[in-house]
């Protein structure tokens, strides 16, 4: 079970990789870990947030008890790459909400991201994402002061 500082070095280390895969065209390999970056560093977000020292990912209780059971529900709802869902576990939804009038820039690059990244991005055929979406991707994730993750890093949630 990752913890929070697990899921914001993971994080960083997605961003410079995306920066190689930038530098080497591989822009499909950019926007899949920008993509991956959002998710972990919400991650982190999650586990300071709900205080909880590992990230809920596996089941230990015996089989067939309701702890089990209770265990599986957790586990599932926390093994989500929807970014609304994790939005919401991060209690950073208000700030978003607020952010559409002070920061719209902010929203624009969140809604950015979460758009154009999913799962299946690993699947695309290569050359489905252009060096300006790349670009656009990692620009999102950490321009100044209006990218997520810097948004993330500088108000010190994760």
């Amino acid at each position: 079970m990752a913890s929070a500082k697990d899921f914001r070095e993971l994080s960083k280390s997605r961003l410079r990789v995306a920066k190689l895969l930038m530098k080497n065209k591989d822009y499909n390999g950019v926007v899949d870990n920008v993509g991956y970056s959002l998710e972990l560093a919400l991650k982190a977000v999650i586990c300071k947030h709900l205080c909880i020292g590992s990230y809920p990912d596996a089941v230990t209780a015996a089989p067939k008890t309701k702890q089990y059971q209770t265990e599986v529900k957790i586990v599932n709802f926390f093994k989500t790459h929807d970014f609304s869902i994790l939005l919401m576990l991060t209690g950073l939804s208000k700030f978003f909400n607020l952010a559409t009038s002070i920061s719209p820039n902010l929203v624009q690059n969140w809604g950015y991201i979460t758009m154009t990244w999913s799962t299946e991005v690993r699947y695309e055929p290569i050359g489905t994402y252009s060096k300006a979406i790349a670009q656009a991707m990692i620009d999102a994730a950490e321009s100044s002061p209006d990218g997520v993750i810097t948004f993330i890093k500088n108000k010190k949630r994760w």
